[in-house]
């Protein structure tokens, strides 16, 4: 840990800033997002932080709890510069020493920031620095200061309910307006499900099914759209980007590192190119799965008529999936009414300036919802599918299996074929859905009794 010489201590202001010019991040013509973390009456120490960095965009954040202080800086977006004046005795509650302080507080320091532990305010040195060495780009030292800087770029991942208060705090070049919501509700389960052997743990089936509140988004202003979901703005993640946005942990295929609310966000993510118009974002988290598609996919479909009722341009966005035919997107696309000159198919991430996203209708993860309206648009793919149907020779009772094109050792039965005899003894017809055309698995589905 390098030491920096420090000024006299009789100069004004911090003295020891000077010193460590060449690792504090640099003023832009708007000056730094900092943040300080004090009590109003911390004194003449307070004071001299204000006056040194007059010229910045300043916000002193009197900690309160340890949830209320991060909740006001994922409002304030990424930050240039973070300065600790608490001592030990008046850290945030939930907060046992500085170095759980630092450990939460570093995602929020934009890349090159940096954290500033002030030692004539707070005495004392922070702890192993061991545990955050892979955020950490530099530490220097003075007499007074210590400072460490921030590696990488972080995002934060925004839940629903943060739209739009955070959002538009965070990125106030992005607008957001509800073009229609589907409130929260239950109803009663109409299946009945027979367990042989002790019920699963794993989504259990409740005799009154809950689904949250649910949005129609229109976002205006600066999206990217980097496939598998991803959108976001600045520095800021998108709910729209969670297939399981209800999770305790989010994430999304194309971030790395999701822990606390933030990921690291790679270049190869960041768009190059502008996209005109108005879209529509109906994507799934892998593209081109048969599953993804028909639960992802279909699942944020109940949004697109009133959105292209608004918004009469309006087009779909697809990213394909590389060396994958997206048969089963465009089938499923087809059938519920998107012409093909409405679907625009990009490759890479691309900037928008207008899209439309939707709450999706299920939720394959704990809490587990389904909302009743989906039957709706099942019912709609399958009219749309029905002028495909072949006259495949269908069955009332079907055994659904999966056949080698479609086995992996994740998901294999070992004894497949004596489990597909036994079936095929008590008069059931064996199925691979793979083999056949989309529009006849859903006649053969449609038309099984078992």
């Amino acid at each position: 840990m390098p030491r920096m010489p420090s000024r006299p201590s009789g100069d004004p202001g911090i003295p020891d800033l000077r010193a460590l010019r060449s690792v504090l991040p640099e003023r832009s013509d708007a000056g730094r997002n900092v943040a300080l973390l004090g009590y109003d009456d911390a004194g003449e120490r307070l004071d001299l932080w204000r006056a040194e960095l007059a010229d910045d965009r300043v916000t002193v954040l009197g900690p309160g709890t340890l949830a209320e202080l991060v909740d006001r800086l994922r409002r304030l977006g990424p930050v240039d510069l973070l300065v600790d004046l608490l001592t030990p005795d008046r850290l945030p509650a939930g907060c046992l020493d500085h170095g759980v302080l630092l450990r939460t507080l570093l995602p929020h320091l934009r890349k090159g920031g940096a954290f500033v532990h002030d030692r004539v305010a707070a005495p004392g040195e922070l702890p192993d620095l061991a545990a955050i060495s892979d955020h950490v780009a530099v530490v220097a030292t003075t007499h007074d200061l210590v400072v460490i800087g921030q590696r990488h770029r972080h995002v934060l991942m925004l839940r629903e309910a943060d739209v739009p208060d955070v959002l538009v705090a965070r990125e106030p070049a992005l607008a957001v307006d509800e073009l229609a919501v589907l409130p929260a509700g239950d109803f009663p389960a109409r299946t009945t499900v027979h367990h042989h052997g002790e019920p699963p743990a794993v989504a259990p089936m409740e005799s009154v099914i809950h689904h949250p509140r649910l949005a129609l988004r229109h976002y205006r202003g600066p999206v990217a759209m980097s496939g598998r979901t991803l959108m976001w703005s600045g520095s800021t993640v998108l709910p729209d980007s969670f297939r399981w946005h209800l999770a305790d942990q989010l994430g999304n295929p194309h971030l790395d590192d999701p822990a606390d609310g933030h990921a690291r966000m790679r270049r190869r993510h960041v768009p190059k190119r502008l996209l005109d118009g108005d879209l529509y974002q109906l994507e799934s988290s892998y593209p081109s799965h048969f599953g993804h598609v028909l639960t992802e996919v279909v699942s944020r479909m109940w949004g697109w008529d009133e959105a292209r009722r608004r918004l009469p341009a309006l087009r779909l966005l697809v990213h394909p999936r590389r060396r994958f035919d997206n048969v089963v997107e465009r089938a499923v696309i087809a059938a519920f009414g998107i012409a093909d000159e409405d679907v625009v198919n990009v490759a890479g991430p691309v900037e928008v300036g207008s899209v439309v996203s939707a709450s999706p209708m299920w939720h394959n993860a704990p809490p587990h919802y389904v909302h009743p309206d989906i039957a709706a648009v099942w019912d709609r793919i399958r009219e749309g599918l029905r002028p495909h149907e072949s006259g495949i020779e269908t069955s009332d009772r079907l055994f659904v299996s999966r056949s080698d094109a479609t086995a992996n050792n994740a998901r294999i039965c070992r004894n497949l074929k004596d489990v597909e005899r036994r079936f095929e003894a008590r008069g059931f017809t064996v199925l691979y859905p793979e083999q056949h055309p989309i529009a006849d698995q859903a006649r053969l589905f449609r038309e099984a009794r078992v």
